[in-house]
C-alpha cells in the first residue's frame, strides 16, 4: 500500500473510533467535523489542520495525539487498545492493575495503563491519581523529565483531595532531586515535611507522603555533600538524620507494599555514605560493607520487579561516591 493509502486508512480508523466513542453516526460525525458525510476522508490522506482539530475535540485528545497516530501506526494501535480497555475497565480496575504493573517492574506497561486511566477518569482527583500512576512509570523507566511532566499536569487538576495532592508534591520534589534541581527539591520536600509536623498523617497515602519527602530530601543533602564541600560536614548530619527518619517510616509501610523495602534499604546505603562524610565511619570499612550487600544481588532473575534490584544499584553508586572522595 503507497504512503497516501496508509494515511487514509489510518484517518478512517480515527473517524471510526471518534464515532464510537461519541455514539454518533455517520451523519453526526461529519456535522462535528464541519464536513461533508461523502467527503470526510481526502483522496491524499492527508487533513487539513482544521480537521485534525475537529477529530482531536471529537476524541478528547490533543492534536499532537492526533497527529502521532495518523503518522505512526504504531502510535495508533496503542490509542485504539486503551480506548477499548476504557469501555470495559473501570478506573478502579485499570488503576488496580497499574499499581500491579509496578509492584513486578512492568514500568511501560504502567505508563500505558495510566494513560488509559487518565483518559476515562470523571473527576479532577481521579486525573490527579492517574498523573502519580504515570509519575511511577516514568520513574521507574529512567525518564526523569517524563515523572516530573506528570507531577505537574497532576498539580494542575483542581479541586483535588489534599492527600492526592500532598503525594504530587512528594513526587515532585523527587522528580526535581532525580533531574538534580537540588534547590527545587529541598525546597519542595521541606515545605511538606513542616505542613507534617503541624498536622501529622492519618492515612496511608499521607504516612507514604511523609516517608517520600524524607527520603527526598535526606538524599537532597547527600548530594549537596558533593556540590556544597564547605558545608559537607553539615550536609551530611542533615541527611543522616532524616534517611534515618525515612527508614523507620518505610519499616512501618513494608505492609502496604514490598516497594518500601527497596526504599528503605536505599536509605540504609545513603546513611552509611554520608557516616563516611562525619567521621562515624570508616571509608574502606563502608566499602566492605557495601560489597558484602552486593553478595545478595548476583543471581538477578530471583528478583520479581526493579525496585529490589535498584535499592541495590544505589549502594553501588553510593560506594563509588565513597571511593572517589
Amino acid at each position: 500500500m503507497t504512503d497516501n493509502g496508509l494515511k487514509r486508512e489510518r484517518l478512517e480508523k480515527l473517524l471510526d473510533l471518534a464515532q464510537v466513542y461519541r455514539g454518533w453516526n455517520r451523519k453526526e460525525l461529519a456535522a462535528a467535523l464541519g464536513r461533508d458525510p461523502t467527503k470526510l476522508v481526502p483522496g491524499s490522506g492527508n487533513p487539513k489542520l482544521d480537521l485534525v482539530m475537529h477529530l482531536a475535540e471529537a476524541l478528547d485528545w490533543s492534536i499532537g495525539d492526533v497527529s502521532e497516530c495518523l503518522l505512526n501506526e504504531d502510535a495508533l494501535q496503542d490509542r485504539v487498545g486503551r480506548m477499548e480497555r476504557a469501555t470495559t475497565d473501570t478506573f478502579d480496575q485499570i488503576d488496580a492493575s497499574a499499581l500491579e504493573a509496578h509492584e513486578h517492574g512492568r514500568y511501560r506497561e504502567m505508563v500505558k495503563l495510566a494513560d488509559t486511566a487518565y483518559d476515562i477518569a470523571q473527576s479532577p482527583t481521579e486525573r490527579a491519581l492517574a498523573c502519580i500512576r504515570s509519575f511511577g512509570g516514568w520513574d521507574g523507566l529512567g525518564r526523569y523529565g517524563k515523572s516530573l511532566e506528570a507531577a505537574q499536569r497532576g498539580l494542575m487538576e483542581c479541586p483535588i483531595d489534599d492527600e492526592i495532592r500532598r503525594a504530587l508534591q512528594s513526587n515532585l520534589a523527587n522528580a526535581y532531586y532525580t533531574l538534580w534541581h537540588l534547590v527545587e527539591a529541598r525546597a519542595t520536600s521541606l515545605e511538606l515535611i513542616d505542613n507534617y509536623r503541624a498536622q501529622p498523617p492519618t492515612s496511608t497515602w499521607d504516612r507514604c507522603s511523609q516517608a517520600f519527602a524524607h527520603y527526598v530530601l535526606g538524599n537532597t543533602y547527600r548530594r549537596l555533600i558533593g556540590t556544597e564541600p564547605v558545608h559537607a560536614a553539615a550536609h551530611a548530619d542533615s541527611a543522616i538524620k532524616l534517611l534515618t527518619t525515612c527508614r523507620s517510616m518505610c519499616m512501618d509501610l513494608i505492609g502496604e507494599a514490598p516497594y518500601w523495602e527497596a526504599v528503605a534499604r536505599t536509605a540504609e546505603g545513603g546513611i552509611l555514605e554520608s557516616r563516611v562524610i562525619t567521621g562515624e565511619h570508616d571509608a574502606r570499612s563502608a566499602l566492605a560493607d557495601i560489597t558484602d550487600s552486593l553478595g545478595e544481588v548476583v543471581d538477578l532473575e530471583s528478583f520479581d520487579g526493579g525496585d529490589a534490584i535498584e535499592s541495590h544499584g544505589w549502594w553501588c553508586i553510593y560506594g563509588c561516591n565513597i571511593a572517589i572522595r
